[in-house]
Protein backbone atom coordinates (compact mmCIF):
# COMPACT_ATOMS: atom_id res chain seq x y z
CA UNK A 1 0.00 0.00 0.00
CA UNK A 2 2.74 2.47 1.00
CA UNK A 3 4.44 2.30 -2.41
CA UNK A 4 1.21 3.40 -4.13
CA UNK A 5 0.77 6.47 -1.92
CA UNK A 6 4.30 7.75 -1.27
CA UNK A 7 6.37 8.42 -4.39
CA UNK A 8 10.08 7.71 -4.62
CA UNK A 9 10.75 11.45 -4.67
CA UNK A 10 8.79 11.96 -1.44
CA UNK A 11 9.97 8.90 0.53
CA UNK A 12 12.42 9.63 3.37
CA UNK A 13 13.90 6.11 3.33
CA UNK A 14 13.49 5.77 7.11
CA UNK A 15 12.23 2.15 6.86
CA UNK A 16 9.53 2.63 9.52
CA UNK A 17 6.98 0.97 7.24
CA UNK A 18 9.23 -2.06 6.83
CA UNK A 19 9.52 -2.42 10.60
CA UNK A 20 5.78 -1.94 11.14
CA UNK A 21 4.41 -4.42 8.60
CA UNK A 22 2.93 -7.41 10.52
CA UNK A 23 3.16 -9.70 7.48
CA UNK A 24 6.71 -8.81 6.36
CA UNK A 25 5.24 -7.71 3.05
CA UNK A 26 7.47 -4.63 2.73
CA UNK A 27 11.08 -4.70 1.67
CA UNK A 28 13.40 -1.86 0.72
CA UNK A 29 15.12 -1.80 -2.63
CA UNK A 30 17.34 0.78 -4.29
CA UNK A 31 15.99 3.12 -6.92
CA UNK A 32 18.00 4.15 -9.96
CA UNK A 33 20.10 6.57 -7.91
CA UNK A 34 20.70 4.19 -5.00
CA UNK A 35 18.15 5.61 -2.57
CA UNK A 36 16.22 3.03 -0.55
CA UNK A 37 12.49 2.93 -1.33
CA UNK A 38 9.70 0.56 -0.21
CA UNK A 39 8.40 -2.32 -2.30
CA UNK A 40 5.25 -4.22 -1.30
CA UNK A 41 4.60 -7.90 -1.91
CA UNK A 42 0.85 -7.76 -2.43
CA UNK A 43 0.50 -11.53 -2.06
CA UNK A 44 1.30 -10.94 1.63
CA UNK A 45 -0.27 -7.48 2.15
CA UNK A 46 -3.55 -7.50 4.14
CA UNK A 47 -4.22 -3.76 3.70
CA UNK A 48 -4.01 -3.18 7.46
CA UNK A 49 -2.65 0.34 6.96
CA UNK A 50 0.13 0.07 9.57
CA UNK A 51 2.64 1.27 6.99
CA UNK A 52 0.67 4.49 6.55
CA UNK A 53 0.39 5.25 10.27
CA UNK A 54 4.17 5.17 10.77
CA UNK A 55 5.23 7.09 7.65
CA UNK A 56 6.82 10.48 8.46
CA UNK A 57 5.92 11.81 5.03
CA UNK A 58 2.22 11.10 5.54
CA UNK A 59 2.22 12.05 9.25
CA UNK A 60 4.13 15.27 8.80
CA UNK A 61 6.10 16.66 11.70
CA UNK A 62 4.81 19.91 13.13
CA UNK A 63 7.21 21.25 15.72
CA UNK A 64 5.70 22.42 18.98
CA UNK A 65 6.72 26.03 19.64
CA UNK A 66 8.52 25.33 22.92
CA UNK A 67 11.87 27.07 23.09
CA UNK A 68 14.65 24.66 24.08
CA UNK A 69 17.60 25.24 26.37
CA UNK A 70 20.55 25.86 24.05
CA UNK A 71 24.26 25.74 24.80
CA UNK A 72 27.63 25.26 23.21
CA UNK A 73 29.54 22.39 24.73
CA UNK A 74 32.56 20.11 24.53
CA UNK A 75 33.65 16.99 26.37
CA UNK A 76 36.70 17.31 28.61
CA UNK A 77 38.27 14.08 27.33
CA UNK A 78 40.84 15.11 24.68
CA UNK A 79 40.99 11.74 22.91
CA UNK A 80 37.21 11.46 22.70
CA UNK A 81 37.09 15.03 21.40
CA UNK A 82 39.62 14.33 18.66
CA UNK A 83 37.74 11.24 17.48
CA UNK A 84 34.45 13.16 17.38
CA UNK A 85 33.25 15.39 14.56
CA UNK A 86 32.48 18.42 16.71
CA UNK A 87 32.36 18.62 20.51
CA UNK A 88 31.91 14.96 21.43
CA UNK A 89 28.47 15.26 23.03
CA UNK A 90 27.34 11.94 21.52
CA UNK A 91 30.14 10.30 23.50
CA UNK A 92 29.03 11.94 26.74
CA UNK A 93 25.35 11.03 26.31
CA UNK A 94 26.10 7.47 25.22
CA UNK A 95 28.55 7.03 28.14
CA UNK A 96 25.67 7.86 30.48
CA UNK A 97 23.45 5.27 28.79
CA UNK A 98 26.13 2.56 28.77
CA UNK A 99 27.03 3.14 32.44
CA UNK A 100 23.37 2.57 33.22
CA UNK A 101 23.48 -0.82 31.41
CA UNK A 102 21.62 0.60 28.42
CA UNK A 103 21.97 0.32 24.65
CA UNK A 104 23.06 2.76 21.95
CA UNK A 105 21.70 2.74 18.40
CA UNK A 106 23.53 4.89 15.85
CA UNK A 107 25.14 4.83 12.42
CA UNK A 108 28.25 2.74 11.82
CA UNK A 109 30.31 1.43 8.88
CA UNK A 110 30.49 -2.25 8.05
CA UNK A 111 33.71 -3.73 6.62
CA UNK A 112 32.82 -2.45 3.16
CA UNK A 113 31.93 1.06 4.42
CA UNK A 114 28.20 0.53 3.98
CA UNK A 115 26.51 2.76 6.55
CA UNK A 116 23.83 1.19 8.69
CA UNK A 117 22.33 1.61 12.14
CA UNK A 118 23.32 -0.91 14.76
CA UNK A 119 22.53 -1.47 18.44
CA UNK A 120 25.30 -2.01 20.98
CA UNK A 121 25.98 -2.05 24.70
CA UNK A 122 29.78 -1.97 24.35
CA UNK A 123 32.13 0.99 24.33
CA UNK A 124 34.27 -0.37 21.50
CA UNK A 125 31.33 -0.56 19.11
CA UNK A 126 30.04 2.80 20.36
CA UNK A 127 33.41 4.36 19.62
CA UNK A 128 33.09 3.18 16.01
CA UNK A 129 29.79 5.07 15.83
CA UNK A 130 31.46 8.41 16.51
CA UNK A 131 31.91 10.88 13.71
CA UNK A 132 29.80 12.17 10.83
CA UNK A 133 28.95 9.87 7.93
CA UNK A 134 27.81 11.82 4.89
CA UNK A 135 25.69 9.04 3.44
CA UNK A 136 22.21 7.79 4.31
CA UNK A 137 22.19 5.01 6.90
CA UNK A 138 20.05 1.88 6.59
CA UNK A 139 17.84 1.26 9.65
CA UNK A 140 17.09 -2.41 9.00
CA UNK A 141 15.37 -4.09 11.98
CA UNK A 142 16.54 -1.50 14.53
CA UNK A 143 13.09 -0.06 15.28
CA UNK A 144 11.74 -3.54 16.06
CA UNK A 145 14.73 -4.37 18.23
CA UNK A 146 14.55 -1.05 20.08
CA UNK A 147 10.90 -1.68 20.91
CA UNK A 148 11.78 -5.09 22.34
CA UNK A 149 14.49 -3.54 24.52
CA UNK A 150 12.17 -0.78 25.72
CA UNK A 151 9.41 -3.25 26.55
CA UNK A 152 11.99 -5.19 28.58
CA UNK A 153 12.74 -2.02 30.59
CA UNK A 154 16.16 -1.42 29.02
CA UNK A 155 17.41 2.14 28.52
CA UNK A 156 18.04 3.00 24.86
CA UNK A 157 19.68 5.95 23.11
CA UNK A 158 18.78 6.40 19.44
CA UNK A 159 20.77 8.88 17.33
CA UNK A 160 19.88 9.69 13.74
CA UNK A 161 18.55 12.22 11.29
CA UNK A 162 15.32 13.96 12.37
CA UNK A 163 13.23 11.89 9.94
CA UNK A 164 14.73 8.68 11.37
CA UNK A 165 13.90 9.84 14.90
CA UNK A 166 10.37 10.69 13.76
CA UNK A 167 10.03 7.30 12.07
CA UNK A 168 11.03 5.57 15.31
CA UNK A 169 8.56 7.57 17.36
CA UNK A 170 5.72 6.89 14.94
CA UNK A 171 6.60 3.20 14.93
CA UNK A 172 6.63 3.01 18.74
CA UNK A 173 3.33 4.96 18.88
CA UNK A 174 3.71 5.72 22.58
CA UNK A 175 6.15 7.44 24.89
CA UNK A 176 8.82 5.42 26.68
CA UNK A 177 10.61 7.09 29.58
CA UNK A 178 13.57 4.73 29.06
CA UNK A 179 14.14 6.04 25.51
CA UNK A 180 16.48 8.95 24.75
CA UNK A 181 16.63 10.32 21.22
CA UNK A 182 19.09 12.72 19.63
CA UNK A 183 18.53 14.19 16.19
CA UNK A 184 21.40 15.65 14.24
CA UNK A 185 21.23 19.03 12.53
CA UNK A 186 21.07 17.57 9.04
CA UNK A 187 22.17 19.07 5.71
CA UNK A 188 20.60 16.19 3.75
CA UNK A 189 21.35 12.51 3.13
CA UNK A 190 23.51 11.37 0.17
CA UNK A 191 22.90 8.21 -1.81
CA UNK A 192 24.81 5.08 -0.70
CA UNK A 193 25.33 4.29 -4.40
CA UNK A 194 27.10 7.59 -5.05
CA UNK A 195 29.27 7.00 -1.99
CA UNK A 196 30.09 3.43 -3.01
CA UNK A 197 31.03 4.51 -6.53
CA UNK A 198 33.22 7.27 -5.11
CA UNK A 199 35.08 4.82 -2.85
CA UNK A 200 35.56 2.44 -5.78
CA UNK A 201 37.16 5.28 -7.74
CA UNK A 202 39.55 6.01 -4.86
CA UNK A 203 40.38 2.32 -4.40
CA UNK A 204 41.17 1.89 -8.09
CA UNK A 205 43.41 4.95 -8.06
CA UNK A 206 45.13 4.69 -4.68
CA UNK A 207 44.67 1.15 -3.32
CA UNK A 208 42.63 -0.55 -0.60
CA UNK A 209 40.95 1.64 1.99
CA UNK A 210 41.34 1.09 5.74
CA UNK A 211 39.22 3.93 7.12
CA UNK A 212 36.99 6.81 6.08
CA UNK A 213 36.76 9.91 8.26
CA UNK A 214 34.37 12.67 7.30
CA UNK A 215 35.19 15.96 8.98
CA UNK A 216 38.60 14.68 10.07
CA UNK A 217 40.39 16.87 12.60
CA UNK A 218 43.81 16.17 11.13
CA UNK A 219 44.00 19.86 10.21
CA UNK A 220 41.60 21.07 12.89
CA UNK A 221 37.83 21.19 13.32
CA UNK A 222 36.96 23.96 10.89
CA UNK A 223 36.61 22.89 7.30
CA UNK A 224 34.97 19.93 5.60
CA UNK A 225 38.02 17.67 5.60
CA UNK A 226 37.44 14.14 4.30
CA UNK A 227 40.31 11.81 5.23
CA UNK A 228 40.80 8.46 3.51
CA UNK A 229 43.27 6.18 5.30
CA UNK A 230 44.74 3.54 3.01
CA UNK A 231 45.85 0.04 3.95
CA UNK A 232 49.45 1.01 3.14
CA UNK A 233 49.30 3.71 5.82
CA UNK A 234 49.00 6.67 3.47
CA UNK A 235 46.45 9.31 4.37
CA UNK A 236 44.50 11.31 1.80
CA UNK A 237 43.01 14.30 3.57
CA UNK A 238 41.25 17.08 1.72
CA UNK A 239 43.13 16.43 -1.52
CA UNK A 240 41.76 17.12 -5.01
CA UNK A 241 39.96 13.77 -5.17
CA UNK A 242 38.44 13.67 -1.69
CA UNK A 243 37.23 17.23 -2.22
CA UNK A 244 35.09 16.04 -5.14
CA UNK A 245 32.69 14.28 -2.78
CA UNK A 246 32.53 16.96 -0.09
CA UNK A 247 32.03 19.68 -2.70
CA UNK A 248 29.06 17.88 -4.25
CA UNK A 249 27.66 17.16 -0.80
CA UNK A 250 27.88 20.79 0.27
CA UNK A 251 26.12 21.93 -2.90
CA UNK A 252 23.28 19.42 -2.52
CA UNK A 253 23.88 17.21 -5.56
CA UNK A 254 24.17 13.90 -3.67
CA UNK A 255 20.94 14.12 -1.67
CA UNK A 256 17.47 12.61 -1.69
CA UNK A 257 14.91 14.80 -3.38
CA UNK A 258 12.82 15.07 -0.19
CA UNK A 259 15.69 16.74 1.68
CA UNK A 260 15.04 20.00 -0.17
CA UNK A 261 11.59 20.22 1.43
CA UNK A 262 12.63 19.05 4.91
CA UNK A 263 10.15 20.18 7.54
CA UNK A 264 12.59 19.33 10.36
CA UNK A 265 14.72 22.38 9.50
CA UNK A 266 13.51 24.36 12.51
CA UNK A 267 14.52 25.16 16.07
CA UNK A 268 11.50 23.19 17.27
CA UNK A 269 13.12 19.78 17.21
CA UNK A 270 11.88 16.18 17.15
CA UNK A 271 14.55 14.62 19.42
CA UNK A 272 15.10 14.89 23.16
CA UNK A 273 18.50 16.29 22.21
CA UNK A 274 19.56 17.99 19.00
CA UNK A 275 23.26 17.98 18.15
CA UNK A 276 25.29 19.86 15.57
CA UNK A 277 28.44 21.86 14.96
CA UNK A 278 28.53 25.31 16.51
CA UNK A 279 29.16 27.23 13.33
CA UNK A 280 29.52 30.91 14.07
CA UNK A 281 31.43 30.39 17.30
CA UNK A 282 33.85 33.10 16.16
CA UNK A 283 31.01 35.63 16.46
CA UNK A 284 30.47 35.13 20.21
CA UNK A 285 32.57 35.15 23.35
CA UNK A 286 33.77 31.59 23.89
CA UNK A 287 36.74 29.75 25.38
CA UNK A 288 35.99 26.91 22.94
CA UNK A 289 36.92 28.84 19.79
CA UNK A 290 40.23 27.04 19.33
CA UNK A 291 39.60 24.84 16.27
CA UNK A 292 39.37 21.65 18.36
CA UNK A 293 35.61 21.25 17.96
CA UNK A 294 32.49 22.57 19.61
CA UNK A 295 28.90 21.33 19.55
CA UNK A 296 25.65 23.21 19.64
CA UNK A 297 23.25 21.30 21.90
CA UNK A 298 19.49 21.71 22.04
CA UNK A 299 17.90 20.27 25.18
CA UNK A 300 14.30 19.88 24.13
CA UNK A 301 12.64 17.71 26.79
CA UNK A 302 12.69 16.99 30.49
CA UNK A 303 14.18 13.58 29.71
CA UNK A 304 17.13 15.26 28.00
CA UNK A 305 17.47 17.80 30.81
CA UNK A 306 17.70 15.03 33.40
CA UNK A 307 20.47 13.34 31.42
CA UNK A 308 22.32 16.59 30.75
CA UNK A 309 22.36 17.53 34.42
CA UNK A 310 24.21 14.28 35.13
CA UNK A 311 26.74 14.42 32.27
CA UNK A 312 27.40 18.14 32.65
CA UNK A 313 30.32 17.45 34.99
CA UNK A 314 32.14 15.87 32.03
CA UNK A 315 31.57 18.85 29.76
CA UNK A 316 32.61 22.44 29.26
CA UNK A 317 29.27 24.23 28.79
CA UNK A 318 28.42 27.76 27.70
CA UNK A 319 24.76 28.81 27.69
CA UNK A 320 23.60 30.40 24.45
CA UNK A 321 20.66 32.34 23.10
CA UNK A 322 18.97 30.88 20.04
CA UNK A 323 20.10 33.74 17.73
CA UNK A 324 23.71 32.84 18.65
CA UNK A 325 23.46 29.35 17.19
CA UNK A 326 21.14 29.72 14.21
CA UNK A 327 22.62 28.14 11.13
CA UNK A 328 21.21 27.30 7.73
CA UNK A 329 19.54 23.95 8.43
CA UNK A 330 18.00 25.19 11.67
CA UNK A 331 16.16 27.81 9.63
CA UNK A 332 15.37 26.23 6.26
CA UNK A 333 16.27 23.17 4.18
CA UNK A 334 19.21 22.98 1.84
CA UNK A 335 18.39 24.66 -1.47
CA UNK A 336 17.95 22.35 -4.44
CA UNK A 337 20.53 23.07 -7.18
CA UNK A 338 19.09 24.13 -10.52
CA UNK A 339 20.80 21.26 -12.38
CA UNK A 340 20.26 18.66 -9.64
CA UNK A 341 18.66 16.04 -11.91
CA UNK A 342 21.27 16.49 -14.62
CA UNK A 343 24.20 16.03 -12.22
CA UNK A 344 22.61 12.99 -10.56
CA UNK A 345 22.33 11.32 -13.97
CA UNK A 346 25.98 12.12 -14.66
CA UNK A 347 26.91 10.56 -11.32
CA UNK A 348 25.61 7.23 -12.66
CA UNK A 349 28.09 7.21 -15.54
CA UNK A 350 31.01 4.83 -15.22
CA UNK A 351 33.87 7.32 -15.14
CA UNK A 352 32.22 10.32 -13.49
CA UNK A 353 34.60 10.53 -10.51
CA UNK A 354 37.64 10.00 -12.74
CA UNK A 355 36.68 12.66 -15.26
CA UNK A 356 35.38 15.43 -12.99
Amino acid sequence: MIDKIVSHKSCFGCEACYNACPKNAISFTNDLFGFKVPSVDYSKCINCGHCLTVCPFINKYIGKPNLPYVCSARIKDDLGLFESTSGGIFTAISDYVLVNKGYVCAAIYDDGFFVHHEITNTRNKRDAMRGSKYVQSSIGDCYKNIKNLLENKQKVLFVGTPCQVHGLKLYLSKKYNNLLTADIVCHGVPSPLFFSNFLSFLKNKYGDIKNVKFRSKKYGWKGNNLEIVLMNGRSLCNNKDTKKYTDLFGRGYLMRNCCFECNYSTIFRIGDFSLGDFWGIENVESILNDNKGCSVVFINTQNAKNCFNIIRQNLIVEQRNIPDVLQHNLIKPTKKPNNYGEVQKLLLTKNYWKNH
